[in-house]
């Protein structure tokens, strides 16, 4: 074949397949978004767009959106936060609406339901300076399809529309008000008070830790306050009481649980007080956070707050994350002496002298990773004392030791680091186990529970800890 022909028939070749390729591949999506729009009733209007919604819910309440810098809140009936997903589901679903078809000829509004109260939305959009209304009126399902009757005011035009793209319209009053009590990041509250009954607590967080001011400066335990104020952040009411009665507002004097969060270095400074009631005949509880309107919540969710001082205070004996644990040594000097030393080796543990069941080595290195007390005894004690309480010597010892980093150790060389030292004490009948960490004064107690899963004693150690001889 002449040169110049193949040449020819090389380019023609090309050209068909960057026309398949850009035409038939690439532009399919935009055709395919072209058909989308051109079915939209609303072409052009973003849903981030529209600032005002009025609609009548399905308990026949006449309600007022409206959306500013703080997000969207009820402005009829009553002036209150609103419900962002909810809203902005509708508002979505607004700038979404679809005809499947046209109805030519169209008959009487009330042949589609258009009469009806309630089936009128209006919504405002503003570009700018700019701002246009438009009022949709949503009528009865269609008979076949799947499909439900909707205009446009202003037009003559009936459209089918996917039934299902309007079910976000049919709410309640309930549905479309803001559940959370108390909008706030816990990351940027750095003080909170806390009164409790007869105890008031005080915490500040600096460089990340929080520390007690109130009743006493010392540690303050960071999972508690953590907790506290997660536990604050999710609080949801189940029902909403707009005109709260006396007796109502007596319930929360003096409340059960009051607290007052303050954010100092967040813009804005935040500080919002919750006051949450004594438990109701209904089982249920009241809550007030700055509105005048009071929040129902389950009683229930009251287990989930700090109850006592003590769940404040620093009750943390030993810290670490278990899979950082390379080395344990365990020291029982219970009536006599016994010194074992367990090592992890490709993620299994073994033990010597004595042969512990390796299950029950990693189950203790866990249970020591995070080791808190459920009371202190006493802030701190002299060694006749301490002795008394098998904890001069104790009873038994935990040393968890784990790998230290690699560029901090001399020439090099890895050495081993302290990740928690921890003494075992006493019995206390059924209160707990008499226990302390080194390098802290107070005396603590641990649960008694723990003495399954941790040998408390040589005899426990005999009898529940070493692995079956008969098993390979």
């Amino acid at each position: 074949m002449n040169p110049r022909t193949t040449g020819i028939l090389f380019l023609i070749a090309a050209a068909i397949a960057a026309f398949i390729y850009f035409y038939e591949i690439e532009g399919q999506d935009a055709r395919d978004q072209a058909e989308v729009d051109a079915k939209r009733l609303f072409d052009g209007v973003d849903a981030d767009a529209i600032t005002e919604i009025d609609l009548t819910t399905s308990d026949a309440k006449l309600v007022h959106l409206v959306r500013d810098g703080d997000g969207w809140h009820l402005a009829q009936p009553l002036v209150f936060p609103a419900d962002e997903f909810a809203v902005d589901a509708i508002a979505a679903a607004l700038s979404g609406l679809s005809s499947e078809r046209e109805l030519g000829d169209p008959q009487a509004p009330s042949v589609y339901g258009f009469d009806r109260d309630g089936g009128a939305l209006t919504f405002r959009v503003t570009r700018g300076d700019a701002h246009t209304e438009y009022t949709v009126r949503i009528g009865k399902s269609s008979p076949v399809g799947g499909n439900t009757y909707v205009s446009v005011v202003g037009d003559d035009t009936v459209h089918l529309v996917k039934s299902f793209s309007v079910n976000s319209f049919q709410k309640l009053l309930h549905d479309l008000r803001r559940k959370r009590i108390a909008d706030f990041d816990t990351s940027a509250i750095d003080r909170i008070e806390v009164d409790l009954g007869e105890d008031r607590v005080v915490a500040e967080r600096s460089d990340g830790a929080w520390a007690l001011v109130e009743p006493r400066r010392e540690a303050a335990d960071q999972e508690t306050v953590d907790g506290l104020l997660s536990t604050l952040s999710f609080l949801r009411a189940e029902h909403f009481i707009d005109q709260p009665t006396d007796a109502e507002f007596a319930g929360l004097t003096p409340p059960a649980f009051h607290a007052r969060l303050v954010g100092r270095g967040s813009d804005p400074v935040v500080d919002l007080e919750l006051s949450i009631g004594r438990r109701t005949e209904r089982g249920k509880r009241l809550v007030r956070a700055g509105l005048p309107t009071l929040f129902q919540i389950p009683s229930e969710q009251m287990l989930e707050l700090p109850q006592t001082l003590f769940e404040f205070r620093f009750r943390t004996l030993a810290e670490f994350d278990s899979w950082d644990a390379q080395r344990m040594e365990i020291l029982f000097q219970d009536g006599e002496t016994l010194a074992i030393t367990a090592t992890k080796t490709d993620g299994s543990w073994s033990s010597e002298p004595e042969t512990i069941d390796p299950e029950k080595l990693r189950t203790l290195g866990m249970r020591l990773s995070n080791l808190r007390a459920v009371g202190i005894l006493a802030e701190s004690m002299g060694e006749g004392e301490r002795a008394e309480l098998d904890l001069a010597p104790p009873k038994v010892t935990y040393r968890v030791f784990g790998k230290a980093d690699a560029d901090a150790a001399e020439d090099g060389e890895e050495t081993e680091v302290l990740l928690a030292e921890v003494f075992i004490g006493a019995f206390k009948g059924s209160d707990g186990i008499v226990a302390q960490s080194a390098g802290n004064t107070r005396i603590f107690e641990i649960d008694l529970e723990l003495a399954a899963e941790i040998p408390v004693s040589l005899e426990a150690l005999h009898n529940r800890f070493l692995a079956d001889p008969e098993l390979p």
